[in-house]
């Protein structure tokens, strides 16, 4: 609430705007978002009051499936990603593993995306610090949320036991992410090394096939195409473009291809940009 006392009193039109902060220092777009949002006039005259209630009709600009809240007085960025998933089953057999369960799955999911989407310093060695705006720096932590409306398009989640490496995707209405442990196997033959390896594989996977929904929609229209060509990376057809290789230190970009790094799970991270790329999906438009 804001105490005028003068500034309106003319009589005619006055204008009025409001950049979105609670009077706390507070931007909640799950707040923004309510129906129930609405400006309250109130005037004093002597004994008299005036009140008037302005419903606002507001709406999501870019995407329904995130918030934020932004704090600009801790500096701090709380996002709120709804993730869909669905139990697409298992792929493949092999005597010697047992398929990972579908909740397993859900869980390495959330934890991926949370992991490598977050940006506020916590992991130390320079990687996912803070993010830094035209406003100042801000800590970005991201909750992910699973099959809570609105929510993205649906992802199927697949344990693969195939020994042939199953590649995950993004394409709309083609969505899956597989847990190749099969994979994994074939390459170190031990069962709690390959469960570790597909591990990690899978939560970088669930990251970047994630990341690629982000970016389908805040890189539209860009050519070539930001998203697809793994923001020139790769070619349109995700082949990785010849001599590309992970930075030997410091961050590595979740959603670039490259040559493979011993350490890359470590240095993986969400870029700076497509965290704020993902943060500038959560605008909200007012039509008054």
């Amino acid at each position: 609430m804001k105490r005028q006392t003068g500034k309106y009193c003319d009589k005619g039109e006055h204008a009025w705007q409001w950049d979105g902060y609670s009077n706390q220092g507070i931007l909640d777009t799950t707040k923004l978002k309510s129906k129930s949002l609405l400006v309250r006039l109130i005037a004093l005259c002597g004994d008299m009051m005036i009140k008037v209630d302005y419903p606002l009709h507001n709406s999501p600009e870019e995407q329904k499936w995130v918030d934020v809240k932004v704090d600009r007085k801790q500096k701090t960025v709380d996002i709120i990603w709804r993730l869909a998933v669905s139990d697409g089953g298992i792929k493949g057999s092999n005597p010697k593993l047992s398929p990972v369960p579908y909740n397993d799955l859900v869980n390495l999911t959330k934890n991926g995306v949370e992991f490598y989407w977050s940006r506020n310093g916590s992991r130390g060695g320079g990687i996912g610090e803070n993010i830094v705006t035209a406003i100042g720096v801000f800590k970005v932590n991201v909750k992910a949320e699973i099959n809570i409306t609105p929510s993205m398009r649906t992802f199927s989640l697949i344990s693969s036991l195939d020994p042939d490496f199953q590649a995950s995707v993004s394409l709309s209405g083609f969505e899956k992410i597989y847990y190749n442990y099969g994979d994994s196997y074939k390459d170190i033959q031990d069962e709690l090394q390959a469960l570790l390896d597909a591990n990690n594989r899978y939560k970088w996977d669930s990251a970047h096939e994630m990341g690629h929904k982000v970016l389908d929609e805040y890189g539209e229209g860009s050519s070539p195409d930001y998203s697809w060509t793994h923001k020139g990376t790769s070619t349109l057809m995700q082949k990785t473009i010849p001599g590309n290789v992970m930075p030997a230190q410091g961050e590595i970009d979740v959603m670039k291809y490259g040559k493979y790094r011993p350490d890359m799970y470590t240095r993986l991270v969400a870029a700076d940009e497509d965290v704020q790329g993902l943060i500038w999906l959560s605008r909200i438009k007012f039509d008054d």
